[in-house]
């Protein structure tokens, strides 16, 4: 809980994410904070069409707003290498986040780059993001010669 912001002491203007106290974009905040008022207007706007009007049929399909969320936030990219699609979540801002929660949570540098910043553990891939080719069985039976009986 240490990590966590107070939602009721934590005095600012931006929209901030309260587990990883990352400052949302201008952009996406605007989306978020208006997503009641556009929510109403839609709901007006399907009663008015559908309900006291013959304007659309009762169960036409309804428009999708596409509003950004949090999740939004962190970019998703798709690149593709030795012929296979890969997702990758990349952030312009990542160094900057990575220090900035590395100083809310009393957290050394070190430390927080310890961890592979790619989708997918170096283990299983190469660092450009293709997937290593392994055998799954010699690595059970190298585990089970391992393990006394």
């Amino acid at each position: 809980m240490k990590g966590f912001i107070n939602p009721f002491t934590y005095d600012s203007k931006d929209l901030v994410h309260i587990v990883s106290v990352v400052v949302v974009p201008d952009a996406i905040a605007k989306d978020i904070l208006s997503a009641p008022e556009k929510g109403e207007l839609c709901f007006i706007e399907f009663c008015r069409d559908r309900l006291l009007t013959d304007k659309k049929g009762f169960h036409d399909a309804i428009k999708n707003l596409k509003l950004k969320s949090f999740s939004d936030v962190g970019k998703v990219t798709k690149t593709k290498t030795s012929g296979k699609d890969t997702v990758l979540k990349s952030e312009r801002n990542l160094m900057a986040r990575l220090v900035t929660i590395g100083r809310e949570r009393e957290i050394k540098i070190k430390e927080l780059l310890v961890y592979t910043l790619g989708p997918i553990p170096l283990a299983l891939a190469y660092p450009d993001g293709g997937l290593m080719k392994t055998q799954k069985a010699k690595v059970l039976h190298h585990l089970e010669e391992k393990t006394p009986s």
